[in-house]
């Protein structure tokens, strides 16, 4: 899946780059693990805490009291800044909660991307119970298999 999304950037002549949360770099590492990704990939924000995504990304403050950091405003702020600092053509975001180490919680995120300047993003949830691990592993792949799903490959 990340070698069909290295080959549609080198295609289409894009750049791609990441803001991340709760996937910790997942994005980053997976796509990184193909060789020729150095020739598309700028680079991933990796902003876990609050404080962080308002000082480096600069998502708006009130966006993350009025309606947390768990929410499609401030995914939306996100992917925009991201975009903003790096100019890539497509940008994949990830916010947050992944499970617990006893898998007791619920897990909500909100994962997306934003391509040609548009914004897509898209609650994500694991029907079957997941560990940290493989629910940040599964949200990776599913935000990568929606946006191949949405693109042209001629």
């Amino acid at each position: 899946m990340f070698n069909k999304l290295v080959k549609w950037a080198k295609t289409h002549g894009a750049t791609i780059a990441a803001c991340e949360s709760f996937t910790g770099g997942r994005f980053g590492d997976s796509l990184t693990n193909i060789s020729s990704a150095s020739q598309v990939f700028i680079g991933s924000f990796v902003c876990y805490s609050n404080d962080y995504k308002i000082e480096i990304l600069g998502v708006n403050p009130e966006t993350i009291k009025k309606y947390g950091a768990v929410s499609i405003p401030c995914l939306s702020e996100m992917l925009k800044n991201t975009y903003k600092k790096t100019g890539a053509n497509v940008v994949f975001g990830f916010t947050g909660n992944a499970p617990s180490l006893r898998n007791e919680d619920p897990s909500l995120s909100f994962v997306g991307f934003l391509l040609e300047k548009k914004i897509h993003i898209y609650q994500f949830f694991s029907r079957v119970p997941l560990n940290r691990d493989e629910y940040k592993e599964s949200a990776v792949q599913w935000t990568v298999n929606k946006f191949l799903s949405k693109v042209s490959f001629s």
